[in-house]
């Protein structure tokens, strides 16, 4: 069965919004690292057992002004990377997406087949792993690319070849963390039930997932998260509002 794995606010200053997040509900951070070919860095709020938040933003303009202007950079444009990006500048913060994951990569084979997704095992492998600031480099495949299936506001799968560096393991700075979080309570996202169904080819089903759908434009609205001190709430706008 699939997982809810993590979700990522894009912000023009990474820092504030982590900040902020962590200020608000109490939740722990740390750096993240960057994707070399992106131009994007990360930090990382982590939700509970294998499950977090990133906040990604843009941090090298020689990339960026590359992307931007829709030059040839080692296949960028066909991920969809471009158009996500023109969309997400629009706002100064914005939920930009919402992400499964499976255990196996047979499982990740499967459900692509039956939901007739692309499995991507070039955009985050090792020349743009996310690179952390420790030294690890973390390659993971998904299906489809995180900004094909963002930009329509609806969830990608992920398989994590090594699950000792998700995200959620890493340690938060000390100082960050005044609540201690177990997981999610649940999840606000756009559209329907049977547009999530349709979306994976009835491979999965909302019931298995905490998720209240409000209708709205596809996109990720709200996370719930249980902590040792009560429920908390982080609330953004979506990328398709």
């Amino acid at each position: 069965m699939l997982q809810l794995d993590h979700f990522a606010l894009f912000s023009y200053n990474i820092y504030k919004s982590t900040f902020q997040v962590s200020k608000e509900t109490g939740l722990g951070n740390y750096d993240g690292g960057f994707f070399p070919n992106f131009g994007a860095a990360l930090k990382i709020i982590p939700l509970g057992p294998d499950v977090f938040l990133e906040v990604q933003g843009l941090i090298d303009f020689g990339v960026v002004k590359n992307i931007l202007s829709n030059s040839a950079t080692g296949g960028l444009d066909e991920t969809g990377l471009t158009g996500f990006v023109q969309k997400a500048i629009q706002k100064p913060e914005c939920f930009s997406g919402w992400c499964f994951r499976t255990d196996t990569l047979e499982e990740l084979e499967e459900l692509a087949k039956v939901a007739k997704f692309h499995v991507d095992h070039d955009t985050l492998n090792l020349d743009n792993a996310q690179q952390m600031m420790g030294g690890d480099q973390v390659v993971v495949v998904e299906a489809p690319s995180g900004h094909v299936a963002w930009n329509v506001g609806m969830p990608n799968v992920y398989y994590w070849p090594d699950m000792s560096k998700h995200d959620a393991r890493y340690p938060v700075i000390p100082e960050t963390a005044k609540r201690n979080p177990s997981g999610l309570a649940w999840v606000e996202v756009g559209g329907t039930a049977r547009q999530f169904e349709d979306w994976f080819g009835g491979y999965a089903k909302a019931d298995d997932h905490p998720l209240h759908f409000n209708g709205k434009t596809p996109g990720l609205y709200a996370i719930a998260v249980k902590t040792d001190d009560g429920e908390v709430v982080i609330r953004r706008p979506s990328l398709n509002e």
